[in-house]
């Protein structure tokens, strides 16, 4: 079945890729044509830019205010003309309806549109040495008049207005065309960089200030201009600065881009055969590519939209179109010329065809010389290389080549997707190729990155400084053979970062922790070399003494591949460090890490590190700049240099193998950790550190939590917890889980962490271990090493769980043993020896036991250090619950002497039962095992038998004694006045609360207490309801809320009358209401335990409340209101009051509501003092016969009224006629 083709699946469409100024002239005669409308309907404005830049556009020329002054710049092929055509159609009225389809938010700027006269000049046709722009404006402009008003010739007005000023050239052109109702004028430039460039600078001056001029008329008149540039006005060479600032402030820039590119592909350049068929192929095609790359840098949209071109082409090709793409070709030109060649065939158009279509034109651009010598270097070069390399490298080269121009570099995975290599392994191929262009040919920069395949790389342009110390390097590394010590010494001097830090170990090799199965190991790491047995051996016998577990060899990268193997190597050691030990399980101990062989470009890399390093040690370069130059040069490279040999190196230890001197192997492929070094070697230990220590996989921490302080909380809960209490605490349950269960000290019980014995097998190798008694030091050493492999904070966790149990008894330095309580930490600084514990023997066991059965109601069972600790327990228990109910009933039998004043002689049994029962938890308080059990069996059974129910039958009378507190306490208070029929009983029953001790037990006792509060309690409340009746408050509250009270009390305000009834009444009904009691059940009040009055009035039995009597208070009130009636009707108040407040002389007065703030102020007015006086008319009549102004009138009125007297005005003046 032969493979299918492109042209089975699309054709190529007839596309005109270059706009002329002519083709859009053409259109523009026949504006009715369909070839006009699918020019206008065929601009592809989707991409942001030129989307943008057709809004900005026609939203100016749909405005209804001025004009617009515009920039459209781009590269050849970015749709310059074709832009400017499509808005000198539409300002004439053609494609419309294409346009609101295709974007239909430039509707409401389209239907603002109105007629103009519309100017479009490609200045490609004139010749710029005879032309100047102005005068194509105005004969363009005339040229487009003949077109637009046949019936009308050019206006001589306007050839007058052109001898004025411009402006005046201009308003008479804007004011005839509206005479004509077209609304002012549109003027395109196209190809205008290539006109400016054409003129001298005198005449390009002179075009710039028409410019300034045009974009300034812009902003007020109806003018617009869009003008295509190349690039940017500030790429013309020759412009004034002055000049430049005035023009590009007056110009709104819109940039286009061939960023459209991909949908012009999809839309117009190609029409789909069989969409299926299509979306299938290219379905399998990326599938196929996915599995030979792996990570694709494009999707599968790109990949289907758009074939036949690789997405890298198209990405690159727009990336490079703006600087080399000539006159006569373009992206579009490009793309149309590859659908039609590549129609027969199946694959992908790579990004090297780019520099195969434009390198005509690219050659004589002018930044082509900064590429030539590099082209030429390469192509020499790949001359002389293999036939089977060579189409490979010469795509490569030319891959680079467009990727400077883009200003882009490369990897050695993203050249192999780009050029779509059909390989095995297409990125190492690309990496080998790069490699070898860059060490053969040069002008390559290297970037080293993470890995080999990420390395970047670049044209080298200019870098002769570069070239001539690549040479120097390859001179130098010229004559190094494999296995000269010289690769191995730049290898692990390159191996210094913390991901890969061998270079770093030094002869002694480094000592550091990490973690095995969650428990920190040291290990010394180093570096082997011939020679190196004798002192590897030495530091070997020293492993166990250095607290190190073993010792790890790199084997050096880069030896001779001829070298003896690591398994022979470290046969030697292993045998003497079973000698040393004295154990086979000490071969497990040395561990060898050999690389594998490296390849050929490995050799390469490592070579050119070795040769760098030698060439910056040539004095020689130090006499001369150039060679200081070159020392700097390879100074800069080196991190980097380096950093790629180190990723070699490890690449090369994790393709190795470890080998352990008991003769197990381990592929380093196999290891877990990455890049992460100590996760690497943790990994490592995995695999080794389970034949050196079998038997730690039993009690491994289960969590990464095993250090010296958590260490030290559990041995400290161990040792402190009382035996009673055989739980962690739940702060350390965490830790119990992940520590304590494995090692056997805890197990769960009832959802808590309880203490117990220990791992079984552990326990009995630690005693084992300690025998009849050994150094805490020796203990630790010999666990640290033997097949449990003990870490230290284990072993104290082991060995603080024995010491509480018993089963080992610490001594101190003197040889005194330790109570478990007393123990401090760390052990080693109390604990000087531990022993093996001792049970009590056959005897006191016994004893023990009776004392158990009698006193506890325990069994216990035959001896044993688990019977021993549960009786230590029940003892404990046993003790602190007796001591607490004992310290109670002493505290309670004190507080009762001291409140009924007894003495302490009156409390004997109670204190004699006491007291020996108070020895016996004397006796009971020890940690020390042995001391307690002696003790226990030596005390008299039947004694504290009976002391023991003695006291507990105190406590349990001293339980109830509160009744007997609360009663006396009513019995004595001082506020209690007794009713005569309960005084006899009262002084009975203190007699008999005086008893002391017998009180307790006096059973007839609290129920005459009882009957006693009962009754004095009934009649408190009788007597305290009859005294706050609430009757006897209701007339004082009513008077208190009355009218004439609140009268009485605002007339007390008043300043020239004093009446102070009001508020005298006010505080004597004050205190009256104050008397009543303020509870709600004052009527039955119910009295408190201990409380002999009412809480809230204090009201005592037999005490009389006393109130005023309200009818005498009222009158008082009456009498008071009288008196004020009587001053307002005194006969100057009277009057004065009939002027300004008649209401107050009236006799039903409501004083509260009518004496407001305003009439008290009027009634300080009125009892105010004032004189009465009397005028006779007769008087006046003389006094006014002769007078004849105003002024003599008001004098002589004024003068008559006052008389002489000096009247206020409040004084009253009598008439007489």
């Amino acid at each position: 079945m032969t493979s299918p083709v492109w042209s089975d699946f699309l054709s190529p469409r007839s596309f005109q890729p270059v706009v002329a100024g002519a083709y859009v002239r053409s259109l523009r005669q026949n504006r009715a044509s369909q070839e006009a409308l699918d020019f206008v309907g065929s601009f592809l404005g989707f991409d942001p830019r030129s989307n943008f830049a057709l809004r900005q556009t026609f939203e100016s020329l749909g405005g209804q205010q001025g004009g617009g002054a515009f920039w459209v710049n781009g590269a050849f092929g970015s749709g310059k003309s074709h832009f400017l055509g499509t808005l000198a159609l539409a300002c004439e009225g053609v494609g419309y309806n294409e346009l609101r389809n295709n974007f239909p938010e430039l509707i409401p700027a389209l239907d603002s549109l109105t007629p103009r006269l519309v100017v479009y000049v490609p200045l490609d046709e004139y010749n710029p040495a005879e032309w100047s722009l102005e005068d194509i404006f105005w004969r363009e402009a005339r040229i487009e008049w003949e077109r637009r008003i046949p019936f009308d010739k050019w206006p001589a007005r306007l050839d007058k207005a052109r001898a004025g000023s411009r402006a005046e050239a201009l308003e008479a052109l804007i004011s005839v065309l509206a005479n004509y109702e077209l609304d002012g004028v549109a003027l395109f430039f196209d190809e205008l960089s290539l006109f400016l460039g054409g003129r001298g600078h005198r005449e390009l001056q002179a075009d710039a200030s028409f410019l300034q001029f045009l974009g300034q008329s812009a902003r007020r008149e109806r003018v617009w201009i869009v003008a295509a540039l190349q690039k940017t006005i500030n790429d013309l060479g020759g412009l004034e600065p002055y000049a430049l600032g005035q023009i590009r402030d007056r110009f709104q820039t819109l940039p286009l881009s061939l960023a459209h590119l991909p949908t012009l592909i999809e839309r117009r350049l190609i029409e789909v055969v069989d969409e299926g068929a299509l979306n299938d192929w290219c379905a399998e095609t990326l599938r196929e590519r996915e599995a030979r790359f792996g990570t694709l840098s494009f999707g599968v949209q790109e990949w289907r939209l758009l074939a036949p071109f690789h997405p890298l082409t198209i990405e690159l090709l727009e990336a490079v179109a703006g600087r080399f793409l000539s006159r006569t070709r373009s992206a579009l030109l490009f793309c149309s010329h590859y659908l039609q060649t590549s129609s027969n065939t199946n694959g992908r158009v790579t990004p090297d065809a780019i520099w195969d279509y434009f390198s005509p034109e690219i050659e004589g651009h002018p930044d082509w010389g900064v590429l030539s010598e590099a082209e030429v270097a390469w192509n020499e070069w790949i001359g002389s290389a293999p036939e089977t390399e060579k189409a490979a490298l010469t795509q490569t080269a030319k891959f680079l080549l467009l990727c400077r121009v883009a200003g882009r570099s490369t990897t050695a995975h993203g050249l192999a997707q780009a050029l779509d290599f059909e390989h095995e392994n297409p990125s190492e191929w690309a990496r080998y190729l790069l490699e070898k262009l860059r060490r053969g040919a040069g002008f390559l920069a290297h970037e080293r990155g993470e890995d080999s395949l990420q390395d970047r790389y670049a044209l080298d342009l200019g870098k002769r400084v570069g070239e001539s110390a690549r040479r120097l390097v390859v001179g130098a590394s010229s004559d190094i053979e494999e296995g000269d010590v010289r690769l191995t010494q730049a290898a692990l001097g390159s191996c210094k970062s913390a991901a890969w830090p061998v270079g770093e170990f030094g002869d002694e090799g480094r000592s550091l922790t990490l973690f095995w199965r969650h428990s920190p190991r040291r290990i010394r790491l180093g570096v082997w070399h011939e020679g190196a047995l004798t002192s590897w051996t030495n530091r070997l016998a020293n492993l166990r003494e250095g607290g190190e577990s073993a010792l790890l060899l790199f084997w050096p990268p880069f030896a001779n591949p001829n070298g003896e193997s690591a398994g022979e190597a470290l046969a030697p050691l292993a045998r003497n460090a079973v000698q040393a030990w004295g154990d086979e399980r000490a071969k497990s101990a040395v561990w060898a890490w050999r690389p594998r062989s490296a390849t050929r470009d490995e050799w390469d890399l490592a070579r050119e590190v070795a040769g760098a390093l030698l060439t910056r040690q040539d004095p020689n370069l130090l006499d001369n700049r150039r060679g200081r130059a070159i020392l700097e040069h390879l100074e800069r490279e080196r991190p980097a240099r380096e950093a790629a040999l180190e990723r070699v190196v490890r690449r090369l230890y994790h393709e190795g193998e470890v080998v352990l001197g008991s003769g197990a192997v381990l592929e380093a492929n196999e290891l877990a950790g990455g890049d992460d070094f100590m996760a690497t070697l943790e990994s490592v230990a995995d695999f080794a550190l389970p034949h050196l220590f079998p038997r730690f996989g039993m009690v491994a921490p289960r969590a990464r939590v095993l250090t010296p302080s958590n260490s030290d909380a559990l041995s400290l809960e161990l040792l402190r917890r009382p035996a009673n209490e055989p739980f962690f605490a739940p702060s350390l349950e965490r830790l119990a889980r992940h520590l304590g269960e494995p090692l056997g000290v805890a197990s769960p019980s009832a959802g808590r962490w309880k203490m117990v014995a220990g791992n079984a097998a552990l326990a009995a190798h630690v005693l084992e271990v300690v025998g009849q008694g050994a150094a805490l030091s020796q203990v630790g050493a010999e666990l640290a090493v033997d097949e449990w492999g003990l870490p230290e904070p284990m072993l104290d966790i082991v060995l603080a769980a024995l010491l509480r149990a018993g089963e080992l008894v610490a001594l101190d330095a003197r040889g005194q043993s330790l109570t478990p309580a007393s123990i401090g930490l760390p052990l080693r600084r109390s604990i000087h020896r531990v022993v093996r514990g001792a049970l009590p023997d056959s005897a006191q066991w016994t004893k023990l036991a009776v004392v158990a059965k009698t006193l506890f109601e325990a069994k216990v069972g035959a001896v044993s250090f688990e019977e021993a600790a549960r009786l230590v327990a029940v003892l404990e228990e046993w003790r602190e619950e007796t001591q607490s109910r004992l310290e109670l009933a002493r505290a309670r039998a004190a507080q009762l002497r001291r409140n009924l004043g007894q003495a302490p002689a009156q409390w004997a049994s109670m204190e004699n039962a006491m007291a020996i029962v108070a020895g016996a938890l004397q006796d009971a308080q020890t940690g020390d095992q042995n001391l307690l059990f002696g003790r226990v069996a030596g005390w008299d059974v039947e004694l504290l038998s009976g002391a023991l129910r003695e006291a507990n039958r105190f406590a349990n009378g001293l339980d109830g004694a509160g009744e007997l507190l609360s009663g006396h306490a009513l019995l004595a208070h001082p506020d209690l006045k007794c009713p005569p029929e309960l005084v006899a009983e009262r002084a009975a029953l203190l007699e008999e609360l005086a008893a002391g001790e017998s009180a307790l037990f006096n059973d007839e006792l609290k129920p005459r207490l009882r009957e006693w509060r009962a009754a004095y309690a009934e009649a408190y409340a009788n007597w305290h309801g009859a005294q706050h009746d609430g009757a006897r408050w209701n007339s004082l509250a009513r008077l208190a809320r009355g009218d004439e009270l609140k009268g009485l009390e605002r007339m007390a305000t008043l300043a020239r009358r004093r009446f102070d009834v009001g508020p005298q009444l006010k505080q004597e009904l004050d205190e009256a209401m104050g008397k009543r009691c303020q509870r709600p059940d004052a009527a039955r009040v119910v009295l408190a335990t201990g409380e002999a009055v009412c809480n809230a009035c204090g009201l005592k039995w037999g005490e009389r409340v006393v109130l005023p009597d309200p009818r005498v208070l009222e009158q008082r009130a009456q009498s008071g209101l009288e008196a004020f009636r009587v001053a307002l009707h005194e006969p100057t108040t009277a009057r004065f009051l009939e002027r300004r407040a008649p209401e107050l002389l009236e006799e039903d007065s409501d004083w509260a509501n009518l004496l407001s703030s305003e009439r008290l102020a009027v009634l300080d007015e009125a009892f105010a003092p004032r004189r009465r006086v009397s005028r006779s008319l007769e008087e006046l009549r003389d006094s006014l016969g002769a007078l004849q102004t105003r002024r003599e009138w008001e004098g002589a009125l004024l003068e008559w009224l006052d008389g002489g007297e000096g009247l206020g005005d409040e004084d009253e003046v009598e008439l007489e006629a």
